[in-house]
């Protein structure tokens, strides 16, 4: 995956995602609409510029994180 390379032009999850070094080559929107700029997965903070893969990226790492706080307070 290819990353804005400032903190200000990416999500707060893909953001995350690179501190724990997660990586993909191709941005597979691209690949299948040619909807991502030059092939690479834009991230952005505005999440209505998320593509589709990133979205979803997103989303699960926030049920993640809801389901690990529902954990910590569970028990």
């Amino acid at each position: 995956m290819c990353w804005k390379t400032t903190i200000e032009e990416r999500c707060k999850s893909c953001d995350d995602l690179l501190r724990t070094g997660f990586k993909l080559d191709k941005c597979a929107e691209y690949e299948e609409k040619g909807a991502c700029e030059n092939g690479i997965r834009q991230l952005s903070q505005r999440v209505e510029d998320e593509c589709k893969k990133c979205r979803e990226l997103r989303e699960e790492q926030e049920r993640m994180t809801a389901l690990n706080a529902l954990r910590k307070t569970g028990k």
